[in-house]
């Protein structure tokens, strides 16, 4: 399912637009209406036919992507340390 333009995720994260789709999940350019400025924001789409335990890992994995992108100080990044939501940059 793609979200569309202008939908806001968690009450913070407005979409964009898609910037693209892979097998286990999209990514959309994004305004982060707490920090003021642009964000990736990268959503899991797991495959219905996955057993609960692989679920499981991958969202342990999802997570700990996000916790690490969220440490990075780049000056010219603005970094969300919100779990679900991943990486950004000013330049697209």
């Amino acid at each position: 399912m793609t979200l569309e333009a202008g939908t806001v995720v968690r009450e913070r994260y407005r979409v964009v637009h898609l910037l693209g789709k892979g097998g286990m999940g999209a990514v959309y350019r994004a305004w982060d209406t707490r920090m003021n400025c642009h964000v990736a924001l990268k959503e899991m789409l797991p495959q219905p036919e996955l057993d609960n335990a692989l679920l499981a890992q991958l969202r342990r994995q999802f997570r700990e992507e996000a916790q690490v992108l969220s440490t990075l100080n780049i000056l010219a990044w603005c970094v969300s340390p919100t779990i679900f939501r991943g990486w950004t940059t000013n330049t697209w």
